[in-house]
This record gives C-alpha cells, sequence and structure tokens, in this order.
C-alpha cells in the first residue's frame, strides 16, 4: 500500500513520539481522510519489522536457548463497533502477516462478518499473553464499549462485592483504584494500545477513560480528527492517557533543571530541560485548561503543549514533496453552501411563543460553576426549530421508540394521525384535517407546515435524488428528525437508509455496504452526528453531504464531511449547511463556534511578528500581533488597504474575532432559501400538484 508524502512524515513522527520518555502516547489529529489508518499500521508494521530484525540477529531468542528481554505481546486497537469490520479489512490489506482477532459483540455475529473472534473474555492468563513470538503480530480489535463492559470499573465493582465479600459501599469508594490481581486486569499485558475516534475518552472521569488508564502499556497512540470537540478543557482527557507514566514534577529535576516549583513550563524555550513538563496533567490544568489559566495565553501554550505531543495536518499544510502545494489539494475540492431559512410571519410568533418557556428553563449552573443545557429544554428547541408540529409529537418520538417508528408502513400518515389525535386531546380541535393514506402530496403539504428546513430539504432531495439520479447523505442530531425524514422519503418512494443506535452491527454493516455499493438502490443515508458519522467511508458513490441539524461542536462538522471527502473520492464534495435564522438553532451554530476558538487559536499560527521579552520572574514571555484585519462581508482584509484604511479602528478584528471569522467564512456562503410559499399558507388540492422543485 503506497504512502503519501505526509503520510512518509507522519509516520517517522510517530515513531519519534515513542521514543520520547517524557510522554507514553501522542495523538494523531490529522484532518479527516489524511490517512490516520495507514499511518497507524504503517507504525505498528515497523515496530513489527524492527523486532524481526532483533530476533534475526539474535537467533538463540527464537529457538528459546534464552529468554527474550521483551516478551511478544499483542496489540490493542480500540475503535467504534460499526467500523470494526472495516479494520479488519485494512489490517488484511495492509499486512497479511499481521493477525486480526475481533473482541467484540455476541456469538450470534457471523464468522464471516466479523473475521476470526477471541474465544471467550480476555484474562490474564488467555493464550494471547503466553510469550508466544505469534502473539507480536497479532492485534486484538475491540469497540470502546466492549472493553469498559467486560474490563471496566463496573465489572470490577462487581467482582469486589460478588466474589471477594466487599460491601457496596467499599467497592464504590474504590471505583476508580485497579485490582492488578484481578484475572481480567490487562495492565501492562500489549505493547501498544491504538484508540481511533479517541475524542470517546476526553473526559477523564468516565468510565472508558479509566478502563484506558488502567492498561498502561508503553506507548499509545490516540487518533482523532477532532481533538477538542467541546473545547480546550477536552484536552485533559488526552494528556491524562498519554503523559510519563512517572512523576516529572520531583524536587531533583527541578532543582537539576535549574527551576522553582512554580515554574511555568510554557515560558522557557522549546529547548529548556523544563519543557517536558509542559505534557503534564499538573501543567496543562495549571496554564491552559483550569479556572486560573490566562484566557489571553492559554491558546498560545496549548500550540506549545501541541507541539510536544501531537500530529496534525490540516488540509492547508504544506506538501512535503512540493512546498508549492498543500495537502489539501491531494483531496477533492469541498464547495460549501449555507441556505438560510427562515419561518414565516406567523410560524415565527409561534415559534418565539413556543421556545419561550423552555429558553427560560434552559441554562442551570453546576457545582463548579460552569454554565450547562437542560437536556430536555435543549431537546425541546430542537426540535421546535426543525418544526412547530413538534409541539405536539416531540414526547413521542424517542430514541427508544425508532424502531417502532420505522416499522410502520404508512409512518407519515400515522404522524399525522398523532398532530391530530394530540391537537384534539389538548385543545378540543385540530387545525386540518387528515388526508387519506393515498394522498401523499396533502401529507407532505401538512408536514412542511412551520418547517422552513424540511421545505428546503425536499427542494433539494427534488433536484439531486429524483432529477439527477444522484446519493446524498443527510446528518441530524437527534433521532426524532431522523424518523421525520424517514417518513417523508418513504411517502416519496426513495430507498434511503436510516442509521440509528437500535440497529445491530450487521443490520449497519448492510446498510453501509448497500449505500457504497449499489448505484440503483439506496440513494439517501440519514445518520446522525452520534451514530454514523464517526469512522464510515461512504465516499464510493456519494459526494453530496447536507446537515439538516447543526452540529454541537466543530468537530461533529468535520466528521460528517469526512465521510464523503476522502482520498479515494474521485468528484467536488457538496457540502449544504441548512440554518433555521431566529431560532434556537442561531444559537447551537454561535456555540459550536466559540468552543472551537482556543484549538483554531492553536492551530492556525495566525502569528505574523513575535518578539520575546523579559517578565519579573526573567521567564521568557512571548508577545503576539496578528495585524490589522477587517471582516468585509464574507472576505477578510489585511490593512493597509483601501478597501478598509477608512473604517474606524473598532471595526478591526481582535485575534478572537479574527479566528470566529475564519471559521464562519469557511462555513461557505449565506445564501437564502428558495421559501415555497403554498406550503406555508395555501391548501394543496390533489396529487397532481405536488412540486417539490
Amino acid at each position: 500500500m503506497a504512502f503519501k508524502s505526509w503520510q512518509v512524515v507522519g509516520l517517522k513522527a510517530l515513531l519519534d513520539f515513542a521514543e520520547d520518555h517524557a510522554i507514553s502516547g501522542c495523538i494523531l489529529a490529522d484532518n479527516t481522510g489524511l490517512g490516520k489508518t495507514i499511518q497507524c499500521l504503517g507504525f505498528l508494521a515497523k515496530k513489527l519489522e524492527v523486532r524481526e530484525g532483533m530476533l534475526e540477529a539474535h537467533r538463540e531468542w527464537a529457538a528459546g536457548d534464552r529468554a527474550s528481554p521483551e516478551p511478544p505481546r499483542p496489540i490493542l486497537l480500540v475503535v467504534p463497533g460499526e467500523i470494526i469490520q472495516q479494520w479488519a479489512g485494512d489490517i488484511k490489506n495492509f499486512d497479511p502477516k499481521m493477525i486480526s482477532l475481533v473482541y467484540y459483540g455476541s456469538e450470534a455475529l457471523t464468522i464471516a462478518t466479523t473475521g476470526k473472534k477471541v474465544d471467550g473474555p480476555l484474562l490474564r492468563g488467555s493464550v494471547h499473553f503466553d510469550g508466544s513470538e505469534r502473539n507480536a503480530r497479532t492485534i486484538i480489535l475491540t469497540s470502546p464499549d466492549t472493553l469498559r463492559a467486560r474490563h471496566g470499573p463496573t465489572r470490577l465493582l462487581n467482582h469486589r462485592m460478588n466474589d471477594l465479600g466487599w460491601t457496596k459501599i467499599q467497592a464504590e469508594d474504590a471505583w476508580r483504584q485497579p485490582d492488578r490481581t484481578w484475572e481480567r486486569d490487562l495492565s501492562g499485558l500489549f505493547e501498544f494500545l491504538v484508540i481511533d475516534e479517541a475524542h470517546c475518552i476526553k473526559n477523564a472521569s468516565t468510565a472508558i477513560s479509566t478502563t484506558i488508564k488502567w492498561m498502561q502499556p508503553p506507548f499509545t497512540i490516540l487518533a482523532t480528527a477532532t481533538v477538542l470537540p467541546n473545547g480546550i478543557n477536552d484536552f485533559e482527557g488526552f494528556v491524562n492517557i498519554i503523559q510519563a507514566n512517572t512523576d516529572l514534577w520531583t524536587l531533583e529535576n527541578l532543582q537539576q533543571w535549574g527551576v522553582r516549583r512554580d515554574v511555568n513550563p510554557y515560558e522557557p524555550p522549546d529547548d529548556h530541560p523544563a519543557a517536558v513538563l509542559r505534557m503534564t496533567l499538573h501543567a496543562v490544568h495549571t496554564w491552559i485548561t483550569g479556572p486560573n489559566a490566562s484566557l489571553e495565553k492559554r491558546g498560545f501554550y496549548l500550540e506549545k503543549a501541541w507541539k510536544r505531543c501531537l500530529l496534525r495536518r490540516t488540509y492547508a499544510s504544506k506538501d512535503p514533496s512540493d512546498h508549492n502545494k498543500v495537502i489539501g489539494e491531494s483531496l477533492p475540492r469541498l464547495f460549501s453552501r449555507r441556505i438560510i431559512c427562515r419561518f414565516s410571519p406567523d410560524e415565527q410568533r409561534s415559534y418565539n411563543e413556543l421556545s419561550a418557556m423552555p429558553l427560560q428553563k434552559l441554562a442551570h449552573f453546576l457545582p463548579d460553576g460552569k454554565v450547562c443545557w437542560n437536556r430536555k429544554h435543549a431537546r425541546n428547541l430542537m426540535l421546535l426549530s426543525t418544526a412547530l408540529s413538534y409541539q405536539w409529537t416531540g414526547d413521542y418520538v424517542t430514541a427508544d421508540q425508532v424502531k417502532g417508528w420505522k416499522a410502520k408502513k404508512g409512518c407519515l400518515w400515522s404522524r399525522l394521525e398523532l398532530i391530530r389525535d394530540s391537537q384534539v386531546k389538548a385543545t378540543g380541535k385540530c387545525d386540518f384535517d387528515l388526508p387519506e393514506k393515498h394522498e401523499i402530496a396533502k401529507q407532505l403539504a401538512l408536514i412542511c407546515r412551520g418547517s422552513p428546513k424540511l421545505r428546503q430539504l425536499l427542494q433539494i432531495v427534488a433536484s439531486l435524488v429524483v432529477l439527477a439520479g444522484r446519493k446524498i447523505g443527510i446528518w441530524c442530531s437527534l433521532p426524532a428528525n431522523q424518523i421525520l425524514l424517514h417518513a417523508c422519503f418513504q411517502a416519496l418512494q426513495i430507498d434511503s437508509a436510516t442509521y440509528t443506535a437500535e440497529l445491530s452491527s450487521e443490520e449497519r454493516h448492510s446498510l453501509v455496504k448497500k449505500f457504497t455499493t449499489k448505484t440503483d438502490e439506496c440513494h439517501i443515508f440519514v445518520g446522525s452526528y452520534a451514530v454514523g458519522s464517526v469512522g464510515l467511508n461512504l465516499q464510493n458513490l456519494c459526494n453530496d453531504t447536507i446537515e439538516f441539524d447543526s452540529p454541537m461542536n466543530e468537530g461533529e462538522k468535520v466528521q460528517a464531511t469526512g465521510r464523503f471527502r476522502r482520498l479515494t473520492q474521485p468528484h467536488t464534495v457538496k457540502r449544504f449547511e441548512l440554518s433555521v435564522e431566529d431560532s434556537f438553532q442561531s444559537r447551537i451554530i454561535r456555540n459550536a463556534m466559540v468552543k472551537a476558538l482556543f484549538g483554531a487559536t492553536a492551530e492556525l499560527s495566525i502569528t505574523v511578528n513575535e518578539q520575546e521579552k523579559k517578565d519579573a520572574d526573567d521567564n521568557m514571555t512571548t508577545a503576539f500581533t496578528i495585524g490589522k484585519w477587517f471582516r468585509i462581508e464574507d472576505e477578510l482584509i489585511e490593512a493597509p488597504d483601501i478597501r478598509v484604511d477608512h473604517l474606524p479602528g473598532h471595526q478591526q478584528l481582535s485575534p478572537e474575532a479574527l479566528v470566529a471569522a475564519i471559521l464562519d467564512i469557511s462555513r461557505g456562503r449565506r445564501e437564502e432559501s428558495m421559501l415555497n410559499r403554498r406550503w406555508v399558507e395555501e391548501a394543496v388540492r390533489d396529487d397532481t400538484e405536488m412540486d417539490l422543485t
């Protein structure tokens, strides 16, 4: 398998990280589609090659004359369950000498579907840890949920209570403490640990993060394109896993390096001995993520920490083989359209009335002072932004009811029936006549009332799918919206795949295969940011992606687009963002941009001028200036320029505002939706009048 130029550089960087004793792991954070999989496999293959060379040079090890100083241990690869089969295929294609074993799912899963499986639970006495040289070539594939359920804190808690006789209080108090004598404890049994879509462990307080922390392999690779999905604090979760296994903040070390106990390791030059402290949880919390961290400097401190542990290439990074090109030129082009959908005046008044109460109750304070959204009210507001009819159906279309709704033959009609019955129950009347089951046009007209996004989406579907015969991918935030779209496509007799959480591994695999290999089947893939937006390769027959709902963070958007914008995609990828102006969706978009600011500041390297100066403690402090930038509509202009020289100083963008402007403009140019007024105000007499174009 051929490596791209930046992948060769990435492989070398991973090998260098593995030799750095100041860390026990690294983060491979290339943008989606740049080949993190092949770089991880290349790293493992190189390490296997080195080991084979050592065995060749010391044949007595293999012959059994004396024990190897480094007994062979297998590799653990943790990936989302839905892409385990995809990874198993990649391993087989990359290097047939590698042995992949699946440690996931139930016995009901077929061998043909999953490949060879681990027989029973992994125990310290398992054959995979018996010192056989075969183990060095063995990669055990599992999912975060499987690893947590079979080897995590809850399983250990039950063992302590049921087998060791601990009380519940005793077991709960020791919830985060491992037991190295437990037969399911896997610490030290793996040579390398690779975690794909590693943002799943960003929260150090979760059971899966604790389980991973217990593993303690010599080196861990965290592969994710979304390092800070919810903000700068997410970085702590990664550092918790990859910081050095020994304490670096010892008095002996500090004295040897000539620094005080309160040294800020991000201020000395990069080659200062104390710079190794940058990748410790104490330093990250104190100067980057903690409540006392400088808001002005922590983005730049984060950049320095990343240099120590993180490899990230964006689409704008220089191609190592040709510095006149950027890596993004090797990927398909991306064309983004930001379509602004609007409620009609009457719809806007109804939305304002319906959203007033949940908006008042939306935010509440946590004990640590952070503001958190109430999930119930946030969900209601998200649904109302999609369709006002959710005031009647929201409680009846939840995640645990998805399977039942998908099984209905007339899903759209059943939804309208529910709206009618709920209205009659609440008010004693209904504001519409329920169409007959065969009157599809009337049903669609009714469901589109109060839903500007759905009106626009159906016009896009008519253009791309019905008329042009193309495939599209659609992304939602909530299962309720997936079911809404499923109902519409079913009524229109458009073959679609609704990729929801209740599907089994085999069912998910079958849907993806159908969407990516059958040209005349499955024209629409309806996924969610929580299920399906991570890891899947959907680019074979599709290059159009639509964000029906706005992602909660920048990472979700990048992941969803990355399902189609990949190295093997031959066409320009077209991305549509549908947003409802003056709704809760606008707030979600703003929040996602705020979350992305610190990561973008560290990533973009926007420094134009840098100078060093001494502070009061003789530590080195860096001052940054970015020049004078102004935003005129969707264009950034740097002064001096005749177009902005006359503008007042208060319109100049601050560093934070500049990064925010870059993120906003990258979403695509704004354009107004084409509102079909008939669907808003006028009745539809019969099916012959239905016109989606």
